[in-house]
């Protein structure tokens, strides 16, 4: 018995890391954050672009659906013409293409506080004026795009975030498309 507390005794026992393996394991770390930080960076830039832009499209889905279900012309409209103050969607009750509080029905509104995302209107788009610049996207009572004096209107709102873009376009027979990056030039 009293060799075996001996032999215990003697010889030393190991925990822990040494200082090679310690800065090994702590170099590893270092490149694997160095790697992943622009990778994280980027999903967040497209995350919050398509946060934006899915409130834009569900602003503008619900405007035109309340202007087919009504026959009335339906408007998502920024403030100020800014889109970076937010939208509201109403129903234009007196047909003026402008918000009035004491006549029309607001149906939505909504702040931005889009995380950063700048959002603009190019001043145009394919084949017809693009009324998003003007601060406004209206549909007419059966669903198509128009300007306020009633002809045929496309638009383009664009969200950017760093060097990323996405793009929500309008078409004037209603039909709404995003493109990202490259692919929306």
């Amino acid at each position: 018995l009293e060799s075996t507390m001996k032999n215990q005794l003697s010889q030393p026992t190991q925990r822990g890391f040494t200082l090679t393996e310690l800065l090994a394991s702590l170099g590893i770390l270092a490149l694997a954050s160095t790697l992943a930080v622009p990778a994280y960076q980027d999903w967040q830039s497209r995350l919050a672009l398509q946060e934006a832009s899915a409130g834009f499209i569900a602003a503008a889905h619900a405007a035109r659906s309340h202007a087919l279900a009504t026959g009335h012309n339906t408007m998502v409209q920024a403030p100020e013409s800014n889109w970076n103050n937010g939208w509201r969607v109403f129903a234009d009750a007196d047909g003026n293409g402008q918000w009035d509080p004491d006549r029309d029905t607001l149906l939505q509104e909504r702040n931005t506080g889009s995380q950063g995302v700048a959002i603009s209107a190019p001043a145009t788009a394919t084949g017809n004026a693009n009324t998003l610049k003007d601060g406004y996207l209206l549909f007419n009572g059966q669903g198509f795009a128009r300007n306020r004096e009633g002809s045929l209107a496309n638009g383009t709102l664009e969200f950017r975030l760093r060097d990323r873009l996405r793009a929500v376009v309008f078409y004037r027979t209603g039909r709404i498309r995003t493109c990202d990056d490259d692919a929306c030039r």
